[in-house]
């Protein structure tokens, strides 16, 4: 099966392959998932491994509205993750600069 690149992400024909063949769409989405997980550093990998298994411990019996308002959840929680290290990073960014005082020399 040829996957083409997350950008190139086609709704459509996920939503019809869930409709049409759910085993298919489940076997699919852990292939995909896989090679996600395997990109990036070890501590990224890691990470990403144990979002999935918490977010898939908390899927469990869970119907389709229920797994959709529980991925909105947990993108909302990385969206404030990522909010938060990039201030951290716009922090030290000005300390560097010189525009905010270095809270290490007191």
């Amino acid at each position: 099966m040829h996957e083409r690149a997350s950008d190139d992400f086609d709704f459509d024909e996920w939503a019809e392959l869930y409709r049409c063949d759910p085993a298919a769409f489940e076997a699919r989405r852990e292939v995909l998932l896989g090679i996600e997980l395997a990109r990036g550093d070890e501590r990224q990998r890691e990470r990403g491994r144990d979002a999935l298994a918490r977010y898939e411990r908390a899927a469990v019996g869970l119907d389709t509205w229920g797994r959709l308002q529980l991925a909105a959840s947990c993108m909302s929680e990385s969206a404030e993750a990522l909010k938060g290290s990039l201030a951290r990073l716009g922090e030290c960014s000005l300390r560097e600069a010189g525009a905010l005082p270095d809270d290490r020399s007191s």
